[in-house]
């Protein structure tokens, strides 16, 4: 029996098919989120103009401005990493590591979203963003920290020169990749409790605060959708590290939850300012909101939706035991 038709090649071989075509259905899996994000950049960018554009610089406008064309910015190295056919051995090496870093750039920003709404939930309490501020950085720390391992354990398949398989991963320790979706969903995890028990504390669910169109409300609701749409991909990639074959079949639902995450995070600000603009429209038929009182202490709430130097900025007065929104 010759070489070519032992078992062992015959194996190979078969290996090589199903990693070809695990490959090619990870690249279309990420060149079709580029779909993805342009259509939504498309439909939300009439609000974005309105309510976004006009108003002024601030951290969590840098952030927004980050989170909605960062993603075009990673789309593009994704594309150059998933969609060059030349690329092989160790050619793949430097996109692949540049659309890993940026991937876990896109959740750096949208974490930090998530971490600014939390304070912005709390009523901007001091106690809360000492703890907020170091653990953040420790929680980035440890998602860089098993991402560099990661790409060190990374290798790939030298394909014939004209062959335009692209990259095919030969080697990974899919166990590293999983410990950063670990990482990131014991922060959605920790920041979604925490919001929970602010809210439980305050009783803003129970007393309904503002109705059902309350700012308060609105944080609630888009911090657990937010929590149960990414953790529920921060799973699904855990457990394709795992169980998906070992061909870079682990890797298919990494580039759809970076692009939704930053979708989401994208349009929960949008929104946001969407209701502060209606909150703000309806103060004046809630007189008692502005009224100073001696036996509760009260806190000013600040919604810029327009420019400032313009329109002067709106204050609404709300009681300490609720919230304070100042950033957004």
């Amino acid at each position: 029996m010759s070489a070519v038709t032992s078992p062992a090649a015959q194996a190979a071989a078969a290996k090589l098919i199903e990693a070809i075509k695990a490959n090619v259905l990870v690249n279309y899996t990420a060149i079709g989120c580029t779909a993805f994000v342009v259509a939504d950049y498309l439909q939300t960018l009439p609000d974005e103009i309105e309510y976004m554009w006009p108003t002024d610089w601030s951290l969590v406008k840098v952030l927004f401005i980050l989170v909605r064309y960062y993603p075009f910015v990673h789309t593009s190295i994704s594309t150059w990493h998933h969609g060059t056919g030349s690329l092989t051995g160790s050619k793949c090496f430097v996109p692949f590591i540049m659309d890993a870093f940026s991937c876990l750039t896109v959740t750096l920003i949208c974490e930090a979203i998530s971490y600014i709404r939390l304070w912005a939930f709390s009523g901007r309490n001091k106690y809360l963003l000492v703890f907020l501020v170091p653990y953040y950085t420790a929680i980035r720390g440890v998602e860089y920290y098993y991402l560099v391992k990661f790409v060190k354990s990374l290798d790939f398949l030298k394909a014939p020169a004209g062959a335009n398989l692209g990259c095919i991963t030969t080697k990974a320790e899919s166990k590293l990749l999983s410990a950063v979706f670990i990482t990131v969903l014991i922060s959605l995890t920790s920041v979604t409790l925490l919001m929970m028990f602010i809210a439980y504390q305050r009783r803003l669910i129970a007393e309904g605060i503002g109705g059902s169109g309350s700012l308060f409300k609105l944080f609630y609701r888009d911090g657990i959708f937010y929590f149960v749409c990414l953790s529920s991909f921060a799973i699904a990639n855990i457990i394709c590290d795992f169980a998906a074959p070992q061909n870079g079949m682990q890797f298919i639902m990494v580039q759809v939850m970076l692009h939704t995450e930053g979708l989401i995070a994208g349009r929960m600000l949008i929104d946001l300012r969407v209701h502060a603009r209606k909150d703000i429209s309806t103060t004046g038929n809630l007189p008692h909101l502005l009224q100073s009182t001696t036996d509760r202490s009260r806190t000013d709430v600040e919604f810029a939706p327009y420019n400032s130097h313009v329109v002067p900025r709106v204050f609404v007065q709300v009681r300490t035991e609720t919230a304070s929104l100042k950033d957004y």
